[in-house]
C-alpha cells in the first residue's frame, strides 16, 4: 500500500484493506503455464493461515496465468494484533497492456480484502443449530442433542479464543 493511494486511505479505518502488487515475470523452465508470480511481500505483511495457503494460490493460480482476469478468494490471516481473522479477498489483474505506460510498467494485480471474521462464526452457529434441529426432528435423545450443541459451543469458544489470541487450544 502506498501512501499516495487515495483508496488506500480512505479503508485505513475501517475493515477493508486495498493494495496493488506489481507482479514479477516467470523464467523458470518447469512454469507449468504460469506467466508471472509474486512477490514474496505480496501480502502486505499479512501471515497467510498454514491451512489456507495452497488453496489461496490455487485461487489466485488462474490469474498468474493469464486465464482470468479478476478472482474472489477466502482466507485466514494473522493480523498486527496476532490474531486470525477471516478476509474475503478479490483479486484484478491489470494488465500491462492496460497500464499507463505499458512498456515500463508490468501486470499487476489490484487486491481488495474485506474481514468477515463474524460473518463466518454466524454460519457455523446456524449450521450447528441446523444439525441440532435435524437431531430432535429424528427423535434422538435430548441429553445427546444437548451434547453436541455443548461440543458445539465449545468448539465456537476455542475458535474464538484462537482467532483472539492467535494460539491454538493444544
Amino acid at each position: 500500500m502506498t501512501s499516495h493511494d487515495p483508496l488506500a486511505a480512505l479503508l485505513k479505518n475501517t475493515e477493508s484493506r486495498y493494495w496493488q502488487v506489481p507482479l514479477l515475470p516467470r523464467v523458470a523452465a518447469k512454469d507449468n503455464g504460469v506467466r508471472f508470480m509474486l512477490p514474496a511481500d505480496w501480502s502486505q505483511g499479512q501471515i497467510i493461515h498454514p491451512q489456507d495457503e495452497i488453496g489461496l494460490h490455487q485461487c489466485l493460480r488462474p490469474l498468474l496465468m493469464g486465464t482470468e482476469s479478476h478472482v474472489t478468494c477466502e482466507y485466514r490471516a494473522r493480523q498486527e494484533q496476532n490474531e486470525w481473522r477471516w478476509f474475503r479477498l478479490r483479486v484484478q489483474l491489470e494488465s500491462a497492456a492496460q497500464a499507463a505506460v505499458p512498456e515500463i510498467q508490468p501486470p499487476r494485480f489490484h487486491c481488495w480484502a474485506s474481514e468477515i471474521t463474524r460473518q463466518k462464526r454466524a454460519e457455523q452457529l446456524l449450521a450447528l443449530q441446523s444439525r441440532i434441529v435435524q437431531q430432535l426432528a429424528s427423535g434422538e435423545a435430548l441429553p445427546h442433542v444437548l451434547e453436541e450443541l455443548a461440543l458445539g459451543v465449545e468448539a465456537n469458544y476455542v475458535g474464538a479464543s484462537v482467532s483472539l489470541l492467535g494460539v491454538s487450544a493444544d
